[in-house]
Order: C-alpha cells, then structure tokens, then sequence
C-alpha cells in the first residue's frame, strides 16, 4: 500500500516509540507531524496533512465529537488507552493499549488494510466489553419540518406530541431547531442548559444511556416529556448529526419522539470547509433517520409557493414526506371555502401526498400566552381535533379514538336511530 500520512498526539516517552516504530516502517507510514494538543492536532487533520491521527484515549479535549470530524475528513484515529477494556468508545476505528509501540503500527496496519478492501474496520485487539445493542425500541420518531416563514413547525410539534402522549402514548418531544428554539418557552419553562447539549455531551463521552436521557428530560405532564433545545441560536455550532442521531436512537426506547426541526435542506455555508456541520445538515440526517416525517406549510399564496420549492428540496435529497399539514388557514382568504382552493393548488404540487388543513384559530394564541398547547388547553377545539386527524393519518392512534372518528360513528349512530323511528 501507498505510505500513509500519520498525524500522532501522544505523550512522552511513548511518543518517541512509536514514531521510532513508524520510521521503520517508512514504506507504510510517513509521520507528518507530532501535535501538542487538540488544537494543533485538529489544524493538521483540516490542512490535510495526513490520513491518520493516532492519539492519546484520555486526551484533553478528544471526545467523540472530535472523532466525528476527523472521520468527517477521511481520517482513519486509532486511539491508545491505558486500559483499552473499559474506556468508553469515541466511535475510532480501532483501539490498543500502551503495550508495545510495534503494537500499535501492527493493530494500524491491519486497520488500513481492512479500510482499503472495503471491510469493516477490525475489532478492537483486545476484547471490550460493550453494554448490549437494544433494537427493540419502544416508539417511533416523527420529525417535523416545513418551509420557511413561520408555518407553525413548533405549534404542530408540540400539540402532536401532547396528543400522542393523551392517547396514552410515553412521547419526547425534541427541539432540534437550530434557528429559533422556542419549545421550553411555548411550555413554560425556563431552561437555562441545553438539555440536547448536554445530551449530546453525554454521548460524546461515551456515557450515553437511556437513564441518563432521563434525567435530561423536562417532565411536562404524565406521558409527556420535553429535551430542550440551544439556548441560543448561535450554539448549533456544538451540535453534529452525529450525537443528535444517537441521542434520538436511546429516547426511541423510553417512548415515541417528535422532533422539531428548523427549515431547510441545503446550504452554502463555507464554514462547511472547516468540517462544521449546517443546522441544514441536521436537519437531512434526522429526515433521513425518522420513521415519518410532516411538512408543515402556510395556507397562503406565499406559503403554498414555499411548499413547492421545499418538496423539491426534499425529492432532489432523496425524501419523501408522509404527511403535509397546510397551516393557518382562513376562510376569508379562500373565499368561504378552506379545501377547495387548497386543494387545486396540491394537486398539481403534492397530488398523491396525504394532507391535514388546519385552521387558524384564536386557540392557538390563547395557549399560546397561557405557556401551554392547545391540546392541554383546548381539546374539544376544531384544533385538537385536526391534530387528532394528523396523528391518525400516521398511524400513531387508532382512526376511531380521533374526533374525527368518533363524530362518524356518532352521525352512524344517529342515521340508523332515525331509520328504526321512521320504520316505526
């Protein structure tokens, strides 16, 4: 094989070993550079200086965030502990222990080998024991998106997820909005973390569990749970897809999740140049990874027209959305009639996508400055009851338990009534 560029943080005396070890073996490995700490570490890897970077496990600063942006740029990180068996994993490709420096080149010689036939990356050389692999999840994760301007993203999320969780479901309901974090003040709460931060923390430490996912959570009412999002806009740079898809993965086992996500697929963000990943970027990954996903639009010229380019987005980007949720609809604005005209436009846009017409309704801005949703507030509302319909159209509650279900079976009750006192 060609020789590889290594990248190498370790600390003294075993430092010099290694490269010693590497240097005899130059017609594998070139050692580029050896690196302090952290920073100079990661300089290397963005000026493309090496394929490699063998570094110390408990480094300050190395979490697994870090080996998400290496990987991010082609890096293979094969990580040294001083006990390989317990350390948690940071997702490297391979692990070993300060034994031997011959070790370390072999165990990486192996590692490249394998990459370049197109394995799997090896085992770890020395057996680690790993907690076992829960599949069996406990609920689906539903991902809400939309088009930009304001549709009610946030609204349908949280009314959707109270529903669910009404219906005697257990659900979180996630914000992973980027842009505008707005979940723990929609419900009252002031949340001075980031309890997906601090979430995502856990996991880049390798202590992520369902348990501790617990703790993060804010408790709403029974059967509703709320992890809150960035405190402030600016921070999405902390969050990659990454961490957010494996704290996602552990909430699925204590119960259904509802993600709120910002809007948009694409972005021209050069700070994609340094491995920094978009709020656009989380928002693909999750879309990808959920079970469903909602596209919430506004029920104006302006909103239906934003829903066409967000479809398109979303075909160029391989997605296709279960459900759409047309948003604030007026009666005044569509001439007396909500459907119709809605309809004709989604026929020529989204003709084989199922969709949910909701209202606009002084509800909405009750519950609103009440710091509550209108499912808690209002649950006999025509509001409730489209979202009711939203939550049945995905199979997540049975047609019948709906209002719209049971209003059929009461006008079906109440034809046949009249039938037997006619015949009577």
């Amino acid at each position: 094989m060609a020789a590889e560029g290594v990248i190498v943080w370790l600390s003294e005396p075993f430092e010099t070993e290694v490269i010693q070890e590497l240097n005899a073996q130059s017609a594998k490995f070139t050692v580029q550079r050896r690196c302090a700490d952290l920073t100079e570490t990661r300089a290397c890897v963005r000026a493309g200086l090496g394929s490699v970077v063998i570094a110390e496990g408990g480094a300050g600063g190395l979490d697994a965030s870090v080996v998400d942006e290496f990987h991010d740029a082609g890096i293979f990180v094969l990580l040294v502990f001083d006990d390989p068996v317990t350390a948690p994993s940071l997702g490297e490709d391979a692990r070993v222990d300060h034994s031997s420096a011959g070790f370390v080149v072999e165990t990486l010689t192996l590692g490249i080998r394998n990459r370049m036939l197109g394995d799997v990356p090896p085992p770890p050389p020395m057996p680690v024991e790993q907690p076992e692999v829960e599949t069996d999840y406990a609920g689906r994760m539903i991902a809400v998106w939309g088009t930009p301007g304001a549709p009610g993203r946030s609204t349908i999320a949280v009314n959707l997820a109270h529903a669910l969780a009404a219906a005697g479901r257990q659900v979180t309901v996630v914000d992973a909005d980027a842009h505008a974090p707005s979940l723990a003040h929609m419900l009252g709460f002031d949340a001075p973390e980031s309890g997906l931060l601090s979430a995502s923390a856990l996991r880049n430490q390798g202590e992520l569990s369902a348990s501790h996912l617990d703790d993060e959570r804010i408790f709403v009412e029974d059967g509703l749970h709320l992890l809150s999002g960035l405190t402030r806009a600016d921070r999405w740079r902390s969050l990659r897809p990454e961490a957010i898809n494996e704290v996602l993965r552990e909430l699925r086992k204590l119960g259904d999740v509802v993600v709120d996500l910002s809007d948009g697929l694409s972005d021209d963000d050069p700070s994609q140049l340094t491995f920094v990943p978009t709020p656009q970027d989380i928002n693909r990954d999750i879309l990808e990874r959920a079970d469903q996903f909602i596209i919430v639009a506004r029920a104006d010229a302006v909103g239906l027209t934003r829903l066409a380019h967000t479809l398109y987005d979303a075909e160029e980007n391989g997605l296709r959305p279960n459900l759409l949720v047309i948003n604030k609809a007026r009666r005044a604005s569509t001439g007396g009639s909500i459907e119709r005209p809605i309809d004709s436009v989604l026929a020529s846009i989204a003709p084989e996508i199922p969709r949910v017409i909701i209202e606009d309704a002084v509800e909405v801005d009750r519950a609103t400055l009440d710091a509550t949703t209108v499912v808690g507030q209002s649950p006999l509302s025509d509001f409730a009851g489209q979202i009711q319909q939203v939550a049945a159209l995905l199979n997540l509650i049975a047609p019948e338990n709906s209002r719209g279900g049971r209003a059929k079976r009461r006008r079906k009750r109440g034809g046949a009534a009249r039938k037997w006192g006619r015949s009577a």
